[in-house]
């Protein structure tokens, strides 16, 4: 029998660059997928003025004043109802840098910011704390961003990074002033301090 070795070289050439194809394309996804599970998604970055509305996921919204960013708000779901200037988050991170350049934050599981009253609300498990190291924790804010206020209906604890533990309800706060009432059930406890 005699065998054509022109035939077996071109069925196996062929086969070869079928099979390398076959193995390109299939490492090209494979890496692709492993890219797209480990690669952290960035924030989409946007104006106050310029979030129209619809769900978006890993949001980064910001309102600048005179060149400066003003505040930011991260959360890992934004959404704007259409007809409605109310936005509603999840997983809420929020920046307010005061005009004498201190940060303060608010933490919490969901929010919603007002923008015709410029009013932010965040529920579960908020946490507001700033540069000097005061934290105050509640499951409810109520922060008015122009005026610099925020309330906290129900039971609320603040904690000094010195030691010092307060815990009442009822919290009202003058941001701008530096003020901070609680209005009843108050207690304070002194952690480590020297007096």
């Amino acid at each position: 029998m005699k065998v054509n070795y022109r035939s077996v070289l071109i069925l196996f050439i062929g086969f070869s660059i079928i099979g390398l194809t076959a193995m390109s394309t299939l490492y090209f996804f494979q890496k692709r997928k492993q890219a797209a599970v480990t690669k952290p998604v960035a924030p989409v970055s946007v104006g106050i003025k310029d979030f129209t509305g619809d769900a978006v996921d890993q949001m980064r919204l910001t309102s600048v004043s005179g060149g400066k960013i003003e505040w930011e708000m991260r959360s890992t779901k934004a959404v704007k109802e259409k007809g409605s200037n109310a936005i509603t988050f999840q997983a809420v991170e929020f920046r307010y840098s005061s005009k004498d350049g201190n940060n303060f934050f608010i933490n919490g599981a969901k929010g919603s910011y007002d923008e015709d009253k410029g009013i932010l609300k965040v529920t579960g498990k908020v946490n507001m704390h700033d540069e000097s190291g005061y934290t105050v924790y509640s499951n409810e804010i109520t922060y008015k961003i122009e005026k610099q206020t925020a309330e906290m209906p129900g039971a609320v604890k603040i904690e000094s990074k010195k030691g010092m533990v307060t815990e009442g309800e009822g919290l009202t706060a003058d941001i701008a002033a530096g003020s901070i009432n609680l209005s009843k059930k108050i207690k304070t406890v002194l952690k480590n301090v020297s007096i």
